[in-house]
C-alpha cells in the first residue's frame, strides 16, 4: 500500500526508524525521549511495506494497552486514512494493512495461537523474560518483504537478574539510543523537564533515564546511595505546625509507621519519628500516635499501603482506613486519606529513593532522625529479596517511606 508517511524525528530517533536491515531493533531511551512514539512509527512503516502481513504488538500491563499502546495505534492509522476496527474481545485490530495483536506481558500465557511478520515490545525491562520468548516465537509469518524484532524501552539501573541488559549486549542486536535532551531541544518536550528529573535522581540513574544507557549499579542493597553518616546523622526537630506525613505498612508483626514533615521551604522530605510494634494492630498505633502527637497543630496527611482498603479478617465491617479515620475524627484532627489505590511500583519507587538520597542537582532530598533506629536498620540491609529481608524483620519500614516518597515526588517518576 503506497502511502506518504514521515513522522517528525530527532536525529537519534531517526536513525532507528531508517534500519530495515537488521532484524532485532532496540531503542533505549530515557524519559520523554520519544521511543515508545518511534517504535509504534517503525512497526507501522513496517506494515505498509509489507502489504497485508500481521503484527504483535506487547505492553506491560493490560492497561497500558488500553490507556497508550492501542489509541496511539489507532490515532497514527486514522491520521494516514487507514480504516481499522478493534475486536475488545479478543484484542485484535483489524485494518486494511494486516492485522495487529495486542497483548499484555502480565499474562503473557495469551501469547498463543497466532503467526506475526513484525514485533513490537514496548518496555521489555519491567516485564519477565518469558514475554520476550513467548512473542519472538509469535514471528514466523512468511512471505513478508519486512520482518523486524522491535524492542523500546528504559533501562532499569540496579535491577537484579537484569534479563533486558543482557539481552541488548547479544551481537545480533542492533542497539539504538534515544536522547531526551534532543526531545527538548526539538520542542517535543518541556525545556524544564530535565532539571525536575536531576531534584530526585542521582548522576548514574541520568544517564539511564536521560541516555539510555545501561547503568550498572554494583551494589547487593536495594537503597544503595544511603550512607548513615551523610543521610542519619541527626536528631530532626520535629515542628508542631507542619503538617505529619504518616505512612503505614500493614502488617502485624512488627506492624511498622514512619512519620515525616517536609522542610519549611519543601526542599527536603524529613523522616523524624517511627512506630515499630509486635503483634499489633492499627487501634494500638493509632493509640500511639495520639499519644505522640495529640497536640498537633498542622495537619495529619495519611499515606499507606493499599491493603489499607481491604477488610480486616478479625472485622469484617471495617478497613484499617475506616479505623484510622474514625480515630482521626473523633479526635477532631484536620486530615486528608492519601493511602494508595494500588501499590507503585517497586523498582521505580526504589531507584526515586536512591535519587532522592543523592540528587544530581545538589544536597539530599531525603534524611532520616537518627534515633529512628529501624528505619535506619532497614534502609542499611534491605536486599529486595522480599522472603530473606523479612525473614529478618526488614523491609516494612522502607516499603512505607517508598509510598511516601512515591505519592510526594511522583510527578517527577513518570515517562
Amino acid at each position: 500500500m503506497q502511502i506518504d508517511f514521515n513522522p517528525i524525528f530527532t536525529r537519534s530517533q531517526y536513525n532507528f526508524f531508517a534500519d530495515n536491515i537488521n532484524s532485532y531493533i532496540v531503542l533505549s531511551g530515557g524519559y520523554g525521549s520519544g521511543k515508545s512514539e518511534t517504535g509504534k512509527n517503525k512497526l507501522i512503516c513496517n506494515m505498509l511495506q509489507c502489504g497485508d502481513k500481521d503484527a504483535l504488538c506487547v505492553a506491560p500491563t493490560d492497561r497500558l494497552l488500553k490507556t497508550g499502546m492501542i489509541p496511539r495505534v489507532q490515532k497514527t492509522l486514522m491520521d494516514l486514512k487507514i480504516k481499522n476496527n478493534l475486536n475488545k474481545e479478543l484484542m485484535i485490530l483489524n485494518t486494511g494493512i494486516g492485522s495487529i495483536y495486542f497483548r499484555a506481558g502480565a499474562a503473557h500465557e495469551k501469547i498463543v495461537d497466532f503467526e506475526v511478520a513484525n514485533l513490537w515490545i514496548d518496555e521489555p525491562g519491567v516485564q519477565d523474560e518469558e514475554v520476550k520468548n513467548r512473542a519472538l516465537a509469535r514471528v514466523r509469518q512468511v512471505g513478508a518483504k519486512i520482518s523486524q524484532r522491535i524492542f523500546t524501552g528504559t533501562p532499569e539501573p540496579g535491577h537484579k537478574k537484569d534479563w533486558w541488559g543482557d539481552f541488548v549486549e547479544n551481537d545480533f542486536i542492533k542497539l539504538y539510543f534515544a536522547s531526551t535532551l534532543e526531545c527538548v531541544q526539538a520542542n517535543f518536550i518541556d525545556g524544564n523537564y530535565i532539571n525536575e528529573l536531576k531534584k530526585v535522581y542521582s548522576e548514574k540513574m541520568l544517564d539511564a533515564y536521560i541516555n539510555g544507557k545501561f547503568i550498572n549499579i554494583d551494589s547487593n542493597l536495594f537503597f544503595y546511595n544511603f550512607r548513615s553518616e551523610i543521610h542519619a546523622y541527626k536528631n530532626i526537630e520535629y515542628n508542631e505546625k507542619l503538617a505529619l506525613l504518616i505512612s503505614f505498612d500493614f502488617n502485624v508483626n512488627p506492624y511498622c509507621v514512619s512519620i515525616a514533615q517536609r522542610s519549611a521551604d519543601n526542599y527536603k522530605l524529613n523522616i523524624i519519628d517511627e512506630i515499630h510494634l509486635l503483634g499489633s494492630d492499627t487501634m494500638q498505633v493509632m493509640d500511639q500516635l495520639i499519644e505522640r502527637y495529640g497536640k498537633h497543630i498542622g495537619a495529619w496527611v495519611i499515606y499507606g499501603d493499599a491493603s489499607a482498603r481491604a477488610r480486616d479478617t478479625r472485622d469484617s465491617k471495617k478497613t484499617d482506613m475506616d479505623i484510622i479515620t474514625r480515630r482521626l475524627l473523633l479526635e477532631k484532627k484536620n486530615f486528608m486519606n492519601l493511602i494508595n489505590t494500588s501499590n507503585p511500583p517497586i523498582r521505580q519507587t526504589q531507584n526515586m529513593v536512591n535519587g532522592l538520597l543523592a540528587p544530581a542537582d545538589g544536597f539530599p532530598k531525603l534524611e532520616i532522625s537518627k534515633n529512628c533506629k529501624y528505619i535506619i536498620k532497614d534502609f542499611l540491609n534491605v536486599t529486595g529479596e522480599k522472603r530473606l529481608d523479612e525473614s529478618k524483620g526488614l523491609g516494612h519500614f522502607s516499603d512505607n517511606i517508598r509510598y511516601l516518597c512515591s505519592k510526594i515526588f511522583n510527578k517527577y517518576s513518570y515517562q
